[in-house]
């Protein structure tokens, strides 16, 4: 009798569910020479990724959760495959507005950065600038 392993599992839980118990007894007995078939049924029952159900009477071929979480080094290196296919439009607007809201966000900080060395009063017309701040943070100016 050989080593039955956890593949040959799983051609023996499709040989019960599509032809019954007797015939799975019989193909362990016959082929496998498995003189006590009722342990290999146990052993199936008990397997987790065959998943077997009580109330339909078959095995159910279910994943178990720790695999279906966590993508395999295969998946991981495969080229990409689109599953779902999205609209493009909608993915244009999405990429527009991803694009004017990192522009806005670039403006923002240079802004920033200028309103360290310059202060503007718009009412009295005046731009005041601070060589000194511009020059020792390594800034050149040059006038027009």
């Amino acid at each position: 009798m050989s080593r039955i392993t956890k593949d040959q599992l799983q051609g023996f839980a499709k040989v019960y569910n599509e032809q019954g118990k007797a015939e799975l007894y019989n193909k362990l007995k016959n082929n496998y020479e498995v003189k006590n078939p009722a342990c290999i049924f146990r052993r199936m029952k008990a397997e987790e990724t065959l998943g077997f159900d009580e109330a339909l009477n078959k095995f159910t071929f279910h994943k178990p959760i720790a695999e279906d979480v966590f993508l395999s080094f295969d998946e991981l290196c495969a080229p990409r495959q689109e599953l779902v296919q999205v609209n493009q439009t909608a993915t244009e607007s999405t990429k527009t507005a991803a694009m004017e809201k990192l522009i806005q966000e670039l403006i923002g900080d240079k802004l920033l950065a200028i309103s360290r060395y310059v202060n503007m009063n718009v009412s009295d017309r005046t731009i005041i600038i601070d060589r000194t701040s511009l020059q020792n943070d390594g800034y050149q100016i040059i006038a027009h």
